[in-house]
C-alpha cells in the first residue's frame, strides 16, 4: 500500500496520510478512497480527509468562510494575518457576542445601567445596595430563557405613588424608550391600588435584588393555575424588559414567547375585579413593545407564565 500511496497526487501528502491513519475517525470509507488514488475516488479522499481532520462543525465553519471570501481576499489574509485581529475585534462588538444567548445583558452591564438610571431618574438607589449587589451575583442558569435579573424596588413617594406602583411605572417607561414604538393600556396610565396590585402574599420591599427567572416556562398554562407568591415574579419581568431590549425584540411567540407578569393583578372593571394579569408583547409590525392585560384563566402556546428558578 505504501508504494501505491507514493504515486501520483498523494506522493506529497504521505506524511499527512500517515498521521491521518492514526485519528479516531479514520474509517473504511477513507481507506478505500485513498486506495482508489485517482478519478472520483481521489476527490472523495480529499473530502474524507477534511471530514476526519476537521470534524463536522469545523468543516461547516470553514465552508461558511470560504463562501464569503474571494481567493484574492484569502491570499491577502494569509499574507497579513494581523488583519484577522481586527476582524475578530469587530465581530466581538456585535450584539450577538456581547449578550448572553444573544438576548440578555451580563450582570456587570446590568449593574452599570442601573447605576446610570438611579441618577438619571432619581430612583433613590443607595450606594450600599449597589455594592452589595456586586458581591452577590448568582450563577447564570443553563436554560436558554433563564436569566439572572437585577431588580430595583423603589420606595414610596410622599403624597405620591406607593413603591410598587412607582416601580411599575418607572420600569415600564425605561423599557418603552428602548424600542422603536410603545403602547400600553390606558388603564395603567392612572394605575392606583384600585387598578393594579401585587398578588396576595407578595410584599414590596425597597432595595436592589437579584432574581433568577425563567422567562419561557409554563406555556399553555393558565396564570391562575401556576402563579403563587413564592414563585411569581412581578417587577422582575419589567426590569428584564427595561434592561434587555434585545429580548423584547426577539419575541415571536414561537422561539421566544410573549410573557404574562404573574405577580401583579389587574382590575379592569367591577364585574371581573382582579381577574386579569398584565402581559408584555412585542408588535413586530410596529416594532414596538406593548403592555396590555388578559384574563387569568386563559392559556396560549405562544405565551409564557414566568417563574422564579429555585435551586
Amino acid at each position: 500500500m505504501s508504494a501505491r500511496l507514493m504515486d501520483g497526487r498523494f506522493s506529497e501528502g504521505f506524511n499527512t496520510l500517515e498521521l491521518l491513519a492514526r485519528v479516531e475517525n479514520f474509517d473504511d470509507r477513507l481507506a478505500a478512497a485513498i486506495r482508489s488514488q485517482n478519478g472520483a475516488g481521489a476527490e472523495v479522499a480529499v473530502e474524507a480527509m477534511r471530514d476526519a481532520l476537521l470534524g463536522g462543525t469545523n468543516r461547516q465553519f470553514l465552508d461558511l468562510v470560504e463562501e464569503r471570501m474571494t481567493p484574492d481576499e484569502r491570499a491577502k489574509l494569509l499574507a497579513h494575518p494581523e488583519v484577522i485581529d481586527g476582524m475578530f475585534a469587530a465581530m466581538r462588538q456585535h450584539t450577538l457576542f456581547q449578550l448572553i444567548q444573544g438576548y440578555f445583558n451580563k450582570p456587570a452591564d446590568q449593574l452599570a445601567r442601573v447605576n446610570e438610571l438611579r441618577h438619571e431618574r432619581g430612583w433613590g438607589i443607595l450606594d450600599v445596595w449597589l455594592i452589595e449587589a456586586e458581591k452577590s451575583v448568582p450563577t447564570w442558569p443553563k436554560g436558554q430563557l433563564q436569566i439572572v435579573q437585577l431588580v430595583p424596588y423603589l420606595d414610596d413617594v410622599k403624597k405620591g405613588p406607593k413603591g410598587y406602583l412607582r416601580t411599575f411605572h418607572e420600569l415600564w417607561q425605561v423599557a418603552a424608550k428602548q424600542q422603536h414604538a410603545n403602547w400600553r393600556w390606558d388603564g395603567y396610565d392612572k394605575a392606583n391600588p384600585e387598578k393594579l396590585r401585587l398578588l396576595k402574599g407578595i410584599e414590596h420591599k425597597p432595595g436592589l435584588r437579584w432574581e433568577v427567572i425563567d422567562l419561557g416556562c409554563n406555556r399553555n398554562e393558565k396564570p391562575m393555575d401556576v402563579r403563587n407568591p413564592d414563585l411569581s415574579p412581578h417587577a422582575g419581568i419589567l426590569a428584564a424588559a427595561a434592561l434587555h431590549p434585545e429580548w423584547i425584540k426577539a419575541m415571536d411567540g414561537v422561539n421566544v414567547p410573549y410573557v404574562f407578569v404573574p405577580g401583579y393583578e389587574v382590575s379592569v372593571s367591577d364585574e371581573d375585579s382582579w381577574q386579569d394579569v398584565p402581559r408584555v408583547h412585542f408588535n413586530r409590525g410596529d416594532r414596538g413593545i406593548e403592555l396590555h392585560y388578559d384574563w387569568y384563566g386563559i392559556d396560549y402556546s405562544y405565551w409564557a407564565v414566568p417563574s422564579f428558578v429555585r435551586e
